[in-house]
């Protein structure tokens, strides 16, 4: 689950669960208690509503903004995805040829574990984001054409 998804279900769900708790000890009547719950409650909805709201609106000022920098950009802002795929590419290349098997003036190469993984790791993202968005630009734009034939 993503950062998004533990807000909203442990974050605001876990505050109205205290706060329902606090105002427990000093609510007198079940029916007070039963009001209190039922506002604590619309409140919580109202703030995952806003949260989802406001996840949705960033979703679609990233789209826009990379819509315009493909647009409007210069080459690199328009070739930065392939342009970071490459370079990813060819430095976990050259650390998994060097590491172990170059001597610097008398230093041997290792690559410490932690650069290993952080590397593997923004080069997966990156791949899965060149070609996923690839993919799904692809898959748009086959889609916008057969509606338009229609």
């Amino acid at each position: 689950m993503g950062f998004l998804g533990t807000l909203i279900s442990g974050g605001v769900g876990g505050i109205v669960t205290s706060v329902s708790e606090a105002v427990d000890k000093f609510v007198q009547t079940p029916d007070e208690a039963a009001k209190l719950q039922v506002e604590l409650l619309k409140i919580a909805n109202e703030q995952r509503a806003a949260l989802l709201a406001s996840a949705d609106s960033y979703e679609k000022e990233l789209t826009e903004r990379q819509q315009n920098d493909l647009q409007y950009g210069t080459p690199l802002t328009k070739n930065i995805r392939p342009v970071v795929l490459i370079y990813l590419l060819i430095v976990f290349t050259l650390a998994g040829v060097a590491d172990g098997n170059l001597d610097l003036f008398g230093h041997h190469f290792n690559m410490k574990p932690q650069y290993v993984e952080a590397t593997s790791e923004f080069l997966l993202y990156v791949m899965m984001f060149y070609f996923g968005g690839r993919t799904i630009e692809k898959v748009a734009s086959a889609v916008g054409e057969a509606w338009r034939k229609k």
